[in-house]
């Protein structure tokens, strides 16, 4: 349950706009969590993959103007 609270920290870091406190959330799930096999991990890299997405798009667009 701790890893998946973790992971609900980080949707509210998002919806905050802190993206750099999401990533690094799921970052360290994805580095500490033990259980290898039960779908906290690949939960915790996919949505990382997506707010990295996320986070680029911001960062390119920021650049642009």
């Amino acid at each position: 349950w701790l890893a998946q609270s973790f992971i609900l920290l980080a949707h509210n870091y998002e919806k905050q706009n802190d993206y750099f406190q999401a990533i690094h959330t799921l970052k360290s799930v994805i580095e500490n969590y033990s259980v290898k096999d039960d779908g906290i991990i690949s939960e915790a890299q996919g949505y990382l993959k997506e707010l990295e997405t996320k986070d680029n798009s911001k960062v390119n667009k920021a650049s642009e103007k």
